[in-house]
């Protein structure tokens, strides 16, 4: 996805970009990546318990979340990025479930998430992105999390957190050593939204169909690889 395709939405996120003077180290920022990411998911859950009815009473029979030690600047950071979110996970919700489809319900595997999220990160790494990151996290977690009810069955929070944390620890994305060099997962408190545009939606759909022909274009010549 070029520069020129990114949607307004991304382009709306601001955060500090430059390396920062007191850096943090990308081992650290992994390690507080899980707990960063399900700060942000329990905001947003408890922003959707109440409008979404079929949510609210799958994420009952799931307590997975509420086991996870969080420390209080996890918190703040993760309550910070679901403030800057708001409405981002209903605007993408389309796109993701164009994203997802070639990928049947074997998305949940972490080749498949990372397929996506490297997509979502194409040509730069930046706030806005990382940001699209967490809300697909969350979004796929609502998926599971109705989807296994509807099943009788529970599912986990902390097995989504674990797709996140693995892709940001992955060498091949440098996301961890990105969010270090400019002072760790504290400066992401600093992370803002500018004022909604009237414009962001046809933003959104430029940018992100590039992102999901891109993917399905690189699943289907991959299956066509496969002896």
């Amino acid at each position: 996805m070029s520069d020129e395709g990114l949607p307004t939405l991304i382009k709306e996120v601001h955060g500090p970009e430059s390396v920062s003077d007191e850096p943090d180290s990308a081992q650290r920022v992994v390690s507080q990546t899980r707990y960063v990411f399900i700060a942000y998911a329990n905001e947003q859950i408890s922003r959707d318990e109440g409008q979404d009815e079929t949510f609210t009473n799958a994420h009952h029979q799931d307590m997975s979340s509420q086991n996870e030690i969080i420390n209080e600047d996890a918190l703040r950071v993760g309550r910070q990025l679901a403030k800057v979110a708001d409405d981002m996970i209903k605007q993408l919700s389309a796109t993701f479930e164009v994203i997802t489809r070639p990928f049947g319900d074997s998305l949940n595997s972490y080749e498949n998430f990372k397929e996506i999220a490297k997509e979502i990160l194409k040509d730069e790494v930046n706030w806005g992105r990382i940001l699209v990151i967490f809300c697909f996290g969350y979004w796929l977690f609502k998926r599971e999390i109705v989807k296994q009810a509807r099943k009788k069955m529970g599912t986990t929070l902390g097995s989504i957190a674990s797709l996140v944390e693995q892709f940001f620890s992955d060498p091949a994305t440098s996301i961890a050593a990105w969010i270090a060099l400019r002072g760790g997962w504290r400066v992401a408190q600093s992370v803002t939204r500018s004022k909604s545009h009237p414009i962001m939606k046809i933003g959104i759909m430029v940018g992100f169909v590039a992102v999901a022909i891109g993917v399905i274009v690189v699943l289907m010549n991959r299956r066509k690889s496969t002896p």
